[in-house]
């Protein structure tokens, strides 16, 4: 057997004479370059290193989002499910190969094909929330963003109309700020809404000091104290009642006769005091008691527009 191009050893002196080499070839790379003689025969077993774990799959940022399901090493070609868990405050971005800048995924959990040398990344961002702000009648509202990441400061702003004082900024029911400009840490999408209040002409009450003011508008005044109660103690006489929500304070009207000469007896400037000991009742007299809650808008009180209910403790 012979050809202008080819000589053919095995036509020569020993037709039937077959040798066997055994060689092995290292790549790194998927194809590689190998040169066949002619008339000759070629069996090719190709092996592939195994991939490490690590090299297969990961975070981008362990103290964002942990990735687990990879396990110790695989073949390239097999099949591996990975699962990405964001941590507190984040949220999962995507799966993405190396080198890539579009995500292969963006479900958490997410079955592949491992490649050596492309390891597939999980990226994970902190978590964004949204802010809206509303105002209702006497005033406007605004906010510096309409979207926030979490921990990132936000500031919003009420201003109110000509003849209106700022009551506050709230969520739902919940006062959470006095301050016309309120800044604070968002943590979770959040809805404020400015109030605002009618500023009345005050009338100040029997006994009350010229800084308090009774507002005329009940709808716009806070409500009086609830849950009033008078209790006999070895020092005096206890006064307990419950706390109005969005108050700055409240005012104790004290008198010995029911219905009438009540005078200011003392003014509680926290919010959060729910209890008062009249020191001074007359021993072996029976003191009426009746309170009134107060706003302070624009440097001005407003109280309430009604007192709560009478109560009565002898001494």
């Amino acid at each position: 057997m012979g050809s202008d191009n080819v000589d053919d050893a095995n036509t020569l002196d020993a037709p039937n004479k077959v040798t066997v080499e055994k060689t092995t070839k290292t790549a790194d790379s998927s194809s590689i370059l190998y040169t066949l003689e002619p008339h000759s025969v070629y069996s090719f077993k190709i092996q592939a290193d195994p991939v490490a774990g690590t090299e297969i799959a990961g975070s981008d940022n362990e103290e964002e989002g942990t990735v687990t399901g990879m396990p110790q090493e695989a073949m390239p070609g097999d099949e591996v499910t990975v699962t990405a868990t964001p941590k507190e405050g984040y949220v999962f971005v995507g799966w993405f190969l190396e080198g890539d800048e579009e995500p292969v995924s963006t479900e958490q959990e997410y079955t592949f094909v491992v490649i050596k040398g492309k390891k597939l990344t999980a990226k994970f961002e902190k978590k964004k929330f949204k802010i809206s702000v509303t105002a209702e009648t006497g005033g406007t509202a605004s906010c510096d963003v309409k979207e926030a990441v979490g921990g990132d400061s936000v500031t919003v702003t009420a201003a109110p109309n000509t003849g209106y004082g700022f009551d506050g900024w709230y969520e739902g029911s919940v006062q959470v700020s006095k301050e016309k400009i309120y800044t604070f840490a968002i943590q979770k999408d959040t809805q404020l809404t400015a109030r605002f209040l009618v500023i009345s002409t005050p009338n100040l009450p029997a006994g009350s000091s010229s800084g308090s003011s009774d507002s005329t508008n009940e709808v716009q005044a806070p409500d009086a104290p609830k849950g009033v109660k008078a209790k006999k103690v070895k020092k005096g006489i206890q006064l307990i009642w419950k706390k109005t929500a969005g108050v700055d304070g409240y005012v104790i009207y004290r008198s010995y006769k029911k219905n009438k000469g009540y005078k200011k007896l003392t003014e509680i400037k926290k919010a959060g005091t729910k209890k008062y000991l009249d020191k001074k009742a007359k021993k072996g007299k029976t003191a009426y008691y009746k309170i009134k809650s107060y706003k302070t808008i624009n440097g001005k009180k407003v109280l309430s527009a009604k007192f709560s209910k009478v109560v009565k403790k002898k001494r």
